[in-house]
Formats: C-alpha cells, structure tokens, sequence
C-alpha cells in the first residue's frame, strides 16, 4: 500500500497545472496516492483535470467557485488514507529524486512537518526561494510579533557559502509541505478561518505548540513558478486569493489567535504581491517613461487598485455571477464533485 498521498490545490494561479502533473509522474517512482482538489478553474483547466485523472487514476475533486486553500485541503484530507500527505500547490514543479529525502527525513527524526528546498522559477535557474531559517513568536518593545527569516532567499544556490542540511525550524511553506495524517487528526485539521497568508506560520505554530517537529530537507526540492505573465483567469483566481476581505480577515484571525500585535508592514506586502497582476501595465509605462515613470504609475494606481479590490471582492451586493465565490460568509462549499 502506499505511504503517502499528493494532496494538490490551486494557490493564486492555473498555468503550470500541466508542468506540476507531468513533473510529478515523471519524477516520483514511489506508489502514491494523488487528490486533487480543483475550484474555480476555467472550462479548459477542469476538462483537462477530468481527462488526467481518468488517464492516471487519480481522485479529482472541483469546486465550481473559488475555495480558500485551508477548506481545500481539508475537504481533500478526507479522503487521504495513508500516514503522510504531502501538501502540493498547483504551481509547483517537482524534480527527479524530490520524495524519498521528505519521507526518509520524516522516519529517522521522527518529524509532524517536513519541508523541502524551494527554487524560485524553473530548476534550471537554481534560484532559492525557501532554504529554511528562523521564525516564532518574540517580544520586541513591548509587542508580541511573529518574526520569519528565510536564509538565503533569492541567492542562487551556488553563491551558498556552507552546504545546506537539514535544520529544525517552525516553519516551512505550503509551496511543498509532508505532513504526518496523525498529526493533522491531533491538531484537528487546518484552520478554515485562514483565508490566505499565515497558513503555514499557523500549522507551524499548532505543531511547535505540540511539541511536535518541524524540519527543512534540503536534499529534496521542488520550484514555485510565480505568476508573471497572468491571462484573464490567473487574474481572477489570483485577485481573489490575495483580496482585502480574505487578508483581512485572515490576519485579524491569526493575530487574535496568537495574541500578536498587527503587523502594518505585513498587509503592505500582501498589496505588494497583489499587484502584480498591473505589472504589465507598470512595465509599458516603464518602457515609455522611464524608471521615474514606473515610480510614478505604481504611486498613482496603488491606492487606486486597493479601491478596485474592496469594491468588486467584498461588497455583498455584487452578484457571484460577476465574481464567483468571494464574499465571505456567503460561499457554499457544499456538494462538490467527486471523480
């Protein structure tokens, strides 16, 4: 029987959904078990779902709005029968050899959470992302902060100046996560009132407040293709994900629950990465104008955007029929479908 189930869902974006299944059939001699949980994805992306999971046998279960990916991977867990799932986003490429090291890691230090190294773009470029560090809960100044510090990021792997091993953290992300199913089942699964960012500060936070072990597995690793040249779905899919309500009130949720003071500099990020879906915008007018006009055309539209975002991705009177699945408190998750 198989040890260990892939459990996919979409993060911000659906264009590499073929390079994630291709890059894990091809790159996983393990027996395993696959769910996929799919929402909101656009005609084209749910029949090729439908056609690969007939093709591989994989169980495949679709949404037709837009879920937040804790309810997700939830909805998902409860089919997982083996003792470890490991969490997959849907932009994610494995590469050869990337299971065995999470799951050898897990048996021998007896870990809830293992995390691999996490590329930034394609393998070739060798580009880190995520290669551990430090992150928990500290006072600083009277104020109860949670601090995360991700070593080497952006550096390419071989200015690296000491071989990277396997270090116990209390965080490593959902790009790519191996967790033990009796973990989860102690736990009581993800918490669905994480909408969008924190979700992997938080599970770690559940599993250090356990005593249970979290570590970072260099020797496997996967790449987390960011969304840089979006279509008219990713931009739907991703304006959602990252949406004033669900940030909101997501971080008033985390930071009650773990009695932290709000983090201003946080939200300001998470607009950040929001708006890259206005980069082509930004670059046209980068190549008409300059640096200095780029500067000034972010200035501008920022607050602009985040008007935009409150007003179409929150408000209850505008119908679901204009954007699907994003008002929170009115999303039935009932009924998917099940293939």
């Amino acid at each position: 029987m198989p040890q260990i189930t892939i459990l996919i869902t979409t993060r911000e974006q659906f264009s590499h959904i073929r390079k994630n299944l291709e890059s894990i059939y091809a790159h996983t001699p393990q027996r395993f078990d696959l769910i996929y949980v799919n929402s909101g994805a656009p005609p084209s992306v749910s029949t090729y779902l439908k056609q690969q999971a007939r093709e591989k046998g994989f169980q495949l279960i679709e949404f037709s709005h837009q879920i937040h990916q804790n309810y997700a991977r939830n909805v998902g867990l409860k089919y997982v029968k083996t003792p470890f799932v490991m969490f997959l986003d849907n932009d994610v490429e494995v590469t050869p050899g990337w299971l065995e090291p999470l799951l050898t890691c897990a048996e021998e230090t007896g870990a809830w959470i293992v995390g691999p190294m996490v590329l930034l773009g394609p393998p070739e470029d060798q580009i880190i992302h995520f290669a551990g560090g430090e992150a928990g809960i500290k006072e600083v100044g009277g104020q109860r902060i949670y601090h995360a510090h991700m070593q080497y990021c952006t550096w390419p792997i071989s200015a690296v100046p000491v071989p990277l091993r396997r270090q116990e953290t209390i965080n490593v992300e959902f790009h790519g996560m191996l967790v033990r199913k009796s973990a989860l089942d102690q736990i009581g699964g993800l918490d669905e009132k994480i909408y969008s960012t924190s979700d992997h500060f938080d599970i770690g936070l559940e599993v250090s407040q356990r005593g249970g072990k979290v570590i970072f597995e260099p020797a496997s690793v996967i790449a987390y293709h960011p969304p840089l040249n979006m279509d008219n779905d990713d931009r739907q899919v991703f304006r959602t994900r990252w949406s004033e309500a669900w940030n909101q009130a997501t971080l008033d949720h985390f930071y009650s629950k773990w009695g932290l003071t709000p983090n201003l500099k946080k939200q300001e990020w998470i607009r950040k990465h929001r708006r890259k879906w206005l980069y082509p915008v930004f670059n046209r007018v980068e190549r008409m104008a300059g640096k200095r006009g780029r500067d000034l055309a972010e200035k501008l539209i920022s607050p602009l955007e985040i008007i935009h975002n409150r007003l179409f991705y929150h408000l209850p009177q505008i119908s679901h029929s204009f954007v699907t699945g994003v008002h929170l408190g009115e999303i039935d998750h009932s009924n998917p479908t099940v293939l």
